[in-house]
């Protein structure tokens, strides 16, 4: 409902302020409900953020070793599958 109508922070607690204690205990544990599963998914995109980043730093680090030990650079765009 918050997010649907855009209420402000301000216009979110004047208008708690005005409904019952136990509807705004619903209204609160609900809210709390979509926070967690909001965390509970930027844990998981981070993650697999990171896993993405940290496996293009060890691509980068093979790419590397390969070139300094003369490899051609197709072959080994080859084996990565990767471009040039």
């Amino acid at each position: 409902m918050f997010k649907k109508n855009e209420f402000s922070t301000v216009e979110s607690k004047q208008l708690l302020a005005t409904i019952s204690e136990a509807i705004k205990k619903k209204v609160m544990n609900t809210y709390e409900k979509i926070l967690a599963e909001g965390k509970a998914v930027g844990k998981v995109e981070g993650k697999a953020e990171g896993k993405s980043e940290g496996f293009k730093l060890k691509e980068y680090e093979v790419v590397k070793k390969a070139n300094n030990k003369n490899y051609p650079a197709a072959e080994i765009a080859e084996l990565l599958d990767i471009s040039i």
